[in-house]
């Protein structure tokens, strides 16, 4: 009777004792903050993966891992989240590819104009093994790139109408810090000036350039069909996020954390792209007409013209890369 009631006694201590060491190792439990930012509004696709990440990485690391979303530039420009990026005072992004340009020329194959045939064929290759291969040279720049949101393939605004690349010749056309894409409106015939994405909107405004290129998700969240006459649904060049975090703050974590960041990244992915396209169709569109832009759809051979004009940006491309940088354009030529 009592050897039971002993017995008893112990078990109960030791359950105790386990739940009092738990609770200890909980409450000891190293926590990280990361730091996640990006360029677009609160109210955009982008953010609410972004949000959607959070929610994953915080409940899949019991909260050890807090993430503080910080949108529309909070944290300063493109290049300058990048470098922050990279000394790891900032611990993770959700850029344009081209912002990460200045660091690696190879980043930005995905930005050639008229790359990929179908936003399903992009889609499959960025995925896919030569995708992840493109990541890969981030870790060189103490970067580690995840995954590939987007903001959709890109269209021409401007305050003339643009159906041929002659349409381009003599005017002022804002581009994204890429020698690409400076090339690609150069070989239009346009004068191309970078120009901050959050200071766009003021400089179409006051006639400081006379046009741009963005996907309509973006034309809709900046409004900038408020200050550009025409739109050109043209569809000939990608705008891909890359979501990359600091390479050396994510390899100080348990590896745990590492892969739960990581893989949250491209869980969010899909969703992300869904939404960006639904809006685009049943939102962003049908109210940018009604606002009164006039919407110019291209015809097959006003858009093979745009693309041939286009073809020297290939060569411009391929001069500036390395060996492995041609390998890796020609990898990315012969998927598609």
């Amino acid at each position: 009777m009592y050897k039971r009631k002993y017995s008893l006694l112990f078990v109960v201590f030791c359950l105790v004792l386990f739940a009092i060491c738990l609770n200890i190792m909980f409450v000891n439990a190293e926590q990280y903050v990361l730091k996640f930012g990006h360029d677009y509004m609160p109210d955009s696709p982008h953010n609410r993966a972004a949000l959607k990440f959070k929610e994953i990485v915080e409940e899949k690391t019991n909260g050890n891992v807090k993430v503080e979303v910080y949108p529309a530039q909070q944290l300063g420009k493109g290049r300058e989240m990048i470098e922050g990026m990279q000394l790891g005072i900032v611990q993770g992004v959700a850029l344009p590819s081209s912002n990460f340009a200045g660091f690696d020329m190879r980043i930005s194959i995905p930005d050639l104009p008229f790359l990929f045939s179908s936003p399903e064929k992009c889609h499959e290759i960025l995925d896919g093994k030569i995708g992840s291969e493109l990541l890969e040279v981030l870790k060189e720049h103490n970067m580690i790139g995840a995954a590939w949101w987007e903001s959709g393939f890109k269209c021409f605004t401007a305050n003339f109408p643009i159906r041929h690349p002659d349409d381009f010749i003599g005017e002022k056309i804002r581009v994204m810090p890429s020698p690409i894409l400076l090339a690609q409106f150069e070989a239009y015939g346009a004068s191309a000036l970078p120009i901050d994405f959050h200071e766009l909107y003021n400089a179409l405004q006051q006639g400081v350039v006379d046009g741009e290129e963005n996907p309509i998700a973006t034309i809709y969240n900046m409004k900038f069909y408020e200050v550009q006459d025409y739109i050109t649904l043209s569809n000939h060049g990608f705008l891909g996020y890359i979501v990359a975090f600091s390479k050396n703050w994510i390899e100080q974590l348990p590896e745990e954390y590492q892969n739960v960041i990581l893989n949250a990244a491209r869980e969010v992915a899909p969703t992300q792209r869904a939404e960006v396209t639904k809006l685009v169709e049943e939102k962003y569109l049908p109210e940018i007409i009604a606002f009164g832009a006039k919407i110019i759809e291209l015809t097959e051979d006003q858009r093979e013209a745009f693309k041939d004009k286009a073809a020297p940006v290939y060569k411009v491309m391929n001069d500036m890369l390395d060996e492995d940088g041609k390998k890796l354009l020609k990898k990315f030529l012969d998927a598609d």
